[in-house]
C-alpha cells in the first residue's frame, strides 16, 4: 500500500492499520477449509484516491464463468452502441393477391435478435393480417438465419449437457430464448402415465418437439424424481422418473431446442394460423430468403435497444444472449460474412488492443463464459471496470452501470446482501461454472466512497462457500472497521 506525505501522521497511521486490518480480514475468509486447494485472484481498487488497496494472485489466469460477460459488454456498448437495435423482417417474392392469397412461400428473416419470443411474432402475424388483409399462403413458411453462421452450438458445452437450459443454441434467428418449457404432472390415479404438456400445449398440438416420457404416477408419499434429456440433433425430448400422486406443483423443464431458426419458422406458421390464416404447409427446415431485388417486405419488427437488452443480459446472465452479441460483434465488423465466433473473438481482441487494455494472461473463447477455456485475471478485469468508469463516454458507462445485478434487489445479487448495509449499494457480475466462482464489480460506501473489486475463484469444494466468501470480502470492504478510508 503506498502512503500520501499530504496525510497527517495520524491519518498516515489510521490508514495503515486500516488497510492492514482489511489484509488480515480477507486472509482469514480465504483460509477457510473449501478454499485448501483452490486458486483466488482479487483486486480491489480505491476509485476515491485511485489506489490499490489489495491484491491477491492479480496476475494469474483464472477461469472467469460469467464475468466474461462484462468483456462482451463493453465492447458491445463500444462497436454497437447503446441504441442499437435488432431488426426481424417478414419477406414473400411475390405480393398478396386481392383475395388475401399470398401464392408461393413466405420468409421469417433474423438478425439475431436475442430477444425474439412467441409474443412477438404473434403481433407480427396479427400486423400482417391487418395492414395486407393476408387469408392464405401456398407456399411455405421458412425461416433465415444466414446473418449468422450455422455452428449452433456455444464452445465448449458437454454432448450431455446440451438439453440444459444454460446451454442453449445460437442462431440467426432466435425464439424464446431458444428453449420449450415442459410440464410433468401425475395422472389421475396409480399407476397412470404422467400427463405432459410443452408450453402449456398437449404434445398433439405442438409438433416441433417428441416428447419420449415414462413417467409413472406412484402413491402419495413414496418418493419422485424426474430427469430428461433431448436426443443429440433431434427434437426429442426423454422424460423418465415417477410422480406421488397428487402432487402439486408438477415437475418443471426448461429443455433446450435443436435448430432455433427452423424453431423460430414453427412458431411463427403457428402465430400466422392463430391470426387466422390458412397455412398448409409447415415449415421443415431453415432456408435463405431471396435476394432484395426479387422480394417483398410485409412487415418488420425491432427489438428494445441495446441498452435494455444488457440489463437482461448482465442481470440474468443469459448465455444466449451473450453468444448472440459475440456473433453480431462479428457481423458489425464484416457485414459481408455471417457472424461467427471467431469473428467476434476477433472484435474483442481489437477493441482491447485500440484502447490499450492489458490482455496478459487473457484469453477469449466465447461471448458468455460458458466455456472453461476462458481465462481473465484480476488485473485485467480490474483495468476494464476502471476503463467503463473513466474513459468511456458517459451514456455508455450509465448504461454498463445500470445493466449490473444490484445487491440484495435483482438479478443473479437478488438474494445476496440482503437485510445488510449493503443492500442497493453493490453493482457486479457473478459468474458460476462447476469449479469456478467470481464476482466483480462496483462498491459505493459512505462518505462517497467507490470501489472496484475483483474475485476470481478456481478449485473450490463448495460453491455456496465461495459465494459467501465472495459477500464477505466485500462486506469487509465496506465495513470501516478493516477498509482503506
Amino acid at each position: 500500500m503506498r502512503l500520501y506525505p499530504a496525510l497527517g501522521p495520524f491519518l498516515l497511521l489510521a490508514a495503515r492499520v486500516a488497510g492492514q486490518a482489511l489484509d488480515s480480514e480477507i486472509e482469514n475468509i480465504l483460509s477457510r477449509p473449501t478454499f485448501a486447494d483452490a486458486t483466488v485472484g482479487v483486486k480491489i481498487r480505491d476509485l476515491s484516491i485511485d489506489e490499490v488497496i489489495y491484491t491477491l494472485n492479480e496476475d494469474v489466469s483464472l477461469t472467469p464463468a460469467s464475468n466474461q460477460k462484462l468483456v462482451t459488454s463493453t465492447v458491445a456498448l463500444a462497436n454497437l452502441g447503446p441504441d442499437f437495435v435488432y431488426n426481424t423482417t417478414v419477406v414473400a417474392t411475390s405480393a398478396i393477391g386481392t383475395d388475401g392469397t399470398l401464392d408461393g412461400d413466405l420468409w421469417l428473416v433474423g438478425s439475431g435478435d436475442p430477444s425474439l419470443n412467441s409474443s412477438r411474432l404473434a403481433d407480427i402475424a396479427k400486423e400482417i393480417v391487418e395492414q395486407t388483409g393476408l387469408k392464405k399462403i401456398t407456399g411455405r413458411v421458412y425461416g433465415d438465419g444466414t446473418v449468422f453462421d450455422r455452428d449452433l452450438l456455444p464452445v465448449g458445452v458437454h454432448p450431455d449437457d446440451e438439453a440444459l437450459y444454460y446451454a442453449g443454441q445460437v442462431a440467426g434467428l432466435n425464439c424464446d430464448i431458444n428453449v420449450v418449457y415442459v410440464t410433468v404432472a401425475p395422472g389421475d390415479a396409480v399407476g397412470d402415465p404422467a400427463k405432459v404438456t410443452v408450453n402449456g400445449l398437449a404434445l398433439e398440438d405442438e409438433a416441433y418437439v417428441e416428447i419420449r416420457s415414462s413417467v409413472d404416477t406412484v402413491e402419495a408419499g413414496t418418493g419422485q424424481g424426474v430427469s430428461f434429456d433431448r436426443l443429440s440433433g433431434t427434437n426429442t425430448i426423454v422424460v423418465v422418473g415417477s410422480l406421488s400422486l397428487g402432487i402439486n406443483p408438477p415437475a418443471y423443464l426448461t429443455v433446450t431446442i435443436h435448430d432455433p431458426t427452423a424453431y423460430a419458422a414453427y412458431r411463427f406458421a403457428l402465430a400466422l394460423k392463430d391470426a387466422g390464416v390458412d397455412v398448409s404447409r409447415m415449415p421443415t427446415e431453415p432456408k435463405e430468403a431471396p435476394d432484395d431485388a426479387t422480394r417483398t417486405q410485409l412487415a418488420s419488427s425491432t427489438s428494445e435497444p441495446l441498452s435494455e437488452i444488457l440489463k437482461h443480459f448482465l442481470k440474468n446472465t443469459d448465455n444466449v444472449y451473450g453468444e448472440v452479441l459475440l456473433k453480431t460483434l462479428g457481423v458489425a465488423a464484416d457485414p459481408d460474412t455471417p457472424g461467427s465466433r471467431e469473428g467476434g473473438v476477433g472484435a474483442v481482441r481489437a477493441y482491447l488492443d485500440e484502447e490499450a487494455i492489458d490482455t496478459s494472461g487473457v484469453e477469449t473463447v466465447d461471448g458468455s463464459g460458458l466455456s472453461h477455456s476462458n481465462d481473465l485475471t484480476a488485473r485485467f478485469l480490474d483495468n476494464l471496470l476502471l476503463h467503463n468508469r473513466r474513459s468511456v463516454p458517459e451514456e455508455e458507462w450509465d448504461v454498463f452501470f445500470d445493466a449490473l445485478a444490484i445487491g440484495g434487489v435483482d438479478g443473479t445479487l437478488s438474494g445476496r446482501f440482503v437485510e445488510t448495509p449493503l443492500v442497493g449499494k453493490v453493482r457486479a457480475k457473478t459468474g458460476t461454472l462447476s469449479g469456478a466462482s467470481a464476482l466483480s464489480g462496483y462498491l459505493s460506501a459512505e462518505g462517497d466512497k467507490e470501489y472496484i473489486f475483483c474475485i476470481l475463484m478456481n478449485g473450490f469444494t463448495d460453491a455456496t462457500e465461495a459465494r459467501q466468501a465472495q459477500d464477505d470480502i466485500v462486506t469487509a470492504l465496506y465495513n470501516p472497521e478493516t477498509c482503506h478510508r
